[in-house]
């Protein structure tokens, strides 16, 4: 395994302006749920409430002080364990680095949670791959276009 020097550094709200440029880059948001890039004033309201949820934690990946994108987790809400959604974006001009599977890896060893679910377009080869290498086992079909990946600690 590599000596991951990767930091995830949670983010604030100077960071506004980051997520919403990086979420416009053309194509970036081919293979989200919602495929379409919102309004600025919708992505504030969104941003805003994230920031202040119990529930989400949002990190800029940095790699010797390069912000490469952005990995968010969500608590999803389970009686029995501790379960989180994770949503990674990599800046394209960083994709095909190796920092996907990185910074999967490193979220999985700084965070205490018993699993972690991804939602991932049936058409996003590639993130399947970055997924699978990091163990997460294909799950079932989330709905008609995504399939589900989990990873369990244990």
């Amino acid at each position: 395994m590599i000596n991951d020097a990767l930091e995830l550094i949670p983010v604030n709200e100077t960071d506004l302006d980051y997520l919403y440029n990086l979420q416009c880059i053309e194509g970036i948001r081919k293979f989200a749920l919602d495929s379409n890039i919102p309004k600025y004033d919708e992505h504030i309201k969104w941003f805003n409430n994230k920031l202040k949820s119990d529930t989400t934690k949002i990190f800029k990946i940095v790699d010797n002080d390069i912000i490469i994108g952005v990995v968010r987790l969500d608590s999803l809400l389970d009686s029995t364990e501790s379960i989180a959604e994770i949503s990674l974006t990599i800046d394209p001009k960083y994709a095909g680095k190796g920092y996907a599977k990185r910074t999967i890896n490193k979220i999985i060893k700084v965070t205490d949670l018993d699993a972690y679910h991804a939602v991932i377009h049936k058409s996003n080869i590639a993130s399947q791959k970055v997924f699978s290498a990091n163990r997460f086992s294909y799950n079932s079909l989330y709905c008609p276009k995504f399939n589900l990946y989990i990873y369990r600690k244990g």
